[in-house]
C-alpha cells in the first residue's frame, strides 16, 4: 500500500529489466557446449561366476556352451553352484 497518493509502480519492460541487470551485475558469461562423446561400444561374454557372485572365467559370447560345460564341471567338483552369466564389456 502506498503512502501519500503516490501512483502505483509499473513493471519494467523485460528489455529494460535486462539492461538494468546487466548494468549492475555485468553480462552473464557464455558457457561453452560440451562435445558429444561417441558411444562405447560393447560386446557380450559369458562369465562363470560362484555362489558368491564373483567371474571366475570369461568365455566369449560364440562359445556358450563351453561357459556352461565348465560351469557344470565346477558345480559337481566343488559341490557349490556355479552358474553362467551374460555381461557387456568394452570391446577391445
Amino acid at each position: 500500500m502506498r503512502v501519500g497518493g503516490e501512483p502505483p509502480l509499473e513493471p519494467l519492460p523485460a528489455k529494460e529489466k535486462a539492461a538494468k541487470q546487466a548494468a549492475k551485475w555485468g553480462e552473464p558469461r557464455k558457457v561453452p557446449a560440451k562435445k558429444p562423446t561417441a558411444p562405447v561400444r560393447m560386446k557380450i561374454v559369458w562369465n562363470v561366476c560362484g555362489a558368491s557372485g564373483t567371474a571366475l572365467k570369461s568365455f566369449a559370447y560364440a562359445e556358450r556352451g563351453a561357459a556352461e560345460a565348465y560351469a557344470t564341471s565346477r558345480t559337481q567338483s566343488s559341490g557349490r553352484t556355479h552358474v553362467v552369466r551374460a555381461s557387456k564389456v568394452p570391446m577391445e
